[in-house]
């Protein structure tokens, strides 16, 4: 800039990181200019104050580069009291703003502004960190910026939605300052283009930014509607219904550990445990070792037991079974969710859900019978989760058989649902309990769960509650009528059956398949109620309606999900007609939600229908 320094001082720009602290008699390297550097930024850490922080902070996940004692100790802040069973708040952009945080503490005044990750500002694990911002600063301006390639996210009107940087994960900038009257929170949102965001941004007032309620235990950077807080929060979430819960299985090697075919899994396994060469099994299976798992370990538990036994069907991605060599000890990390996923092993059901939902409509409910991937319901956002209907009290024991989990001896089980959801469930339809594992007289684990599953799919409660249901486990609203409990279980068990692929209704296919009669599935498409597997669509499924198509279950269009990750593969004849089922399955589904919440209105409709004679809200 051709500025002349009136004297023999620097420029005030100084290289370091800034997460590490004053260092006390450091030892410098012997490099002069990096010593100079070193010794001079030590000391204006230590004695000089800060009131302006702006930045562009990283954007790495877990911060595994900076293990930095200092900032790992003042992040201790945003995890005290959270009582979560995993805290991912360990980003280095989450340690940039705890340190901005800490530097304008000490002084006292001043503001800072970052455009970092937008996870935080409506993520449930950052509760506490958004408390402890507020705590400091009286001011805070969010601007979210979306564009999450992680989410699919669109703008409102459907339009294409761009990030500002050639990045998955969304953006937002948020400023902060220290003023003496608290002038609470403004939000404001920004979709479309990243030109488009671009000329906003040059003329920041043009802005229409909203009034933040910053409610606790939340403090929402995002604007909420609350108005139905009481009346969704008096229901019992997901957590709070089932004893065990946990997050589906992530093999960490899916190439690896999961195959269509269960003959072509189990002759890989042979392979691996028969072949002594590990340099030949690592190039043959494309197996990499990692600083937590190494092939030479993992072949020795392989060895060890029987690999047909270790075989099982898998719950992968909606309507889309699969099967897994499930041996926990070479799953690393304990990302084989032994301690709940085992009872998956036996006859059962699973409630499957995420605790956070993809933008747009609530769609993350699904059932299994299977042992159930950790992505079966998003693709990035929304870990399944997986709740077993029964507990199986004996350890798991099993003798092989034909099938895909063998001849199971017969040990006990219970019903895996909490003993103040029973007696709260008994309580309002007004019925007593049976001795027996405390259910409702009358009533057997299946109608509790088929209740369950018909009452998520009220198209009327995900609008009713969207906005409780984008950040946190689904609540379950009870009802005092016995009959709308029995009309529910019953519409419910239609739905099991058609999602698990046993209804007989799926024998009666809606469509045909037109073209080639072996097709190869190239790139999935729809038109004219058909959806096309080949560029030139000369060959798909006819008869599939537009609405079945669209259909999503969690972050997945499943008409077009279960194809495109097919893609480069022959359709055999079960593919066909399985294909010919999920279609159906669909079509039913969406038909039953409908008489869901025409059940419900003809009881009183929401809330009416699960209110007590007493006026008491379920």
């Amino acid at each position: 800039t051709k500025y002349l320094f009136g004297s023999d001082e620097r420029a005030r720009v100084y290289l370091t990181n800034a997460l590490e602290p004053w260092i006390r008699n450091p030892a410098f390297p012997e490099l002069e200019a990096l010593a100079h550097e070193a010794a001079a930024v030590n000391e204006i850490k230590h004695y000089r104050r800060f009131t302006v922080v702006i930045g562009n902070p990283p954007y790495s996940n877990f911060g595994q580069l900076n293990r930095i004692p200092f900032i790992l100790g003042l992040l201790d802040d945003y995890k005290r009291g959270l009582d979560e069973k995993k805290i991912n708040l360990d980003d280095d952009f989450i340690k940039f703003v705890r340190f901005s945080q800490y530097l304008l503490d000490r002084t006292g005044s001043g503001v800072f502004g970052m455009i970092t990750n937008n996870a935080f500002f409506d993520g449930p694990t950052h509760r506490r960190m958004r408390e402890s911002l507020l705590t400091s600063f009286g001011t805070v301006r969010a601007i979210n910026l979306h564009g999450s390639l992680k989410k699919n996210e669109t703008a409102p009107d459907g339009s294409k939605d761009e990030n500002v940087f050639d990045i998955t994960v969304g953006v937002g900038i948020s400023i902060y300052a220290k003023t003496i009257q608290k002038a609470g929170g403004l939000a404001s949102d920004l979709y479309g283009t990243r030109t488009s965001k671009y000329e906003w941004l040059t003329n920041c007032e043009s802005l229409d930014f909203r009034q933040l309620s910053l409610a606790s235990p939340e403090f929402y950077f995002v604007p909420k509607d609350f108005s139905l807080a009481v009346e969704y929060r008096s229901s019992p979430s997901i957590p709070e219904v089932f004893q065990l819960g946990i997050s589906g299985i992530k093999t960490h090697r899916d190439e690896l550990l999961i195959d269509y075919s269960r003959e072509q899994l189990v002759k890989r396994f042979e392979e691996i445990a028969r072949n002594s060469n590990l340099e030949t099994l690592r190039e043959q299976f494309r197996i990499e070792d990692t600083a937590y798992w190494t092939l030479a370990n993992a072949k020795r538990h392989i060895l060890e037991a029987s690999v047909q036994s270790k075989v099982f069907r898998y719950f992968y991605r909606p309507f889309d079974y699969r099967h897994i060599f499930y041996e926990p000890n070479i799953i690393e990390r304990g990302d084989a969710r032994w301690n709940v996923m085992q009872h998956m092993l036996h006859p059962n059901l699973a409630f499957i859900c995420t605790r956070q939902t993809n933008p747009g409509d609530f769609t993350e409910i699904l059932v299994s019978n299977a042992l159930v991937d950790k992505r079966a319901l998003a693709s990035f956002t929304g870990e399944a989760r997986g709740y077993p209907l029964y507990i199986y009290d004996e350890a798991l024991s099993f003798k092989l058989g034909k099938g895909d989990i063998g001849a199971y001896e017969s040990p006990t089980c219970r019903p895996n649902l909490s003993t103040a959801f029973l007696k709260s469930l008994a309580a309002r339809l007004q019925i007593s309990q049976e001795r027996q594992h405390d259910l409702p007289a009358g009533l057997t684990p299946e109608d509790i769960f088929h209740y369950i599953y018909a009452t998520f799919h009220s198209p009327a409660y995900r609008n009713r509650y969207a906005e409780f249901l984008k950040t946190d486990f689904p609540r379950l609203p009870l009802t005092g009528d016995l009959d709308l409990f029995r009309a529910l279980a019953r519409l419910g068990g239609e739905l099991v059956a058609l999602h698990l692929l046993e209804s007989p209704t799926l024998d009666q296919p809606m469509t045909e398949l037109v073209g080639n009669r072996n097709p190869e599935v190239e790139k999935p498409t729809w038109s004219k109620d058909t959806v096309w597997v080949d560029k030139r669509q000369t060959t798909g499924f006819q008869g599939v309606p537009e609405a079945v198509w669209n259909f999503h279950i969690g972050g997945y269009q499943v008409c077009h999900k279960w194809l495109k990750d097919r893609k480069g593969r022959t359709l055999s004849d079960d593919d066909i007609a399985h294909y010919h089922k999920v279609v159906v399955a669909l079509n039913e589904t969406i038909r039953l939600m409908q008489e869901i919440d025409a059940v419900i209105d003809e009881h009183g409709g929401w809330p009416g229908a699960f209110v007590l004679n007493s006026g008491e809200q379920a």
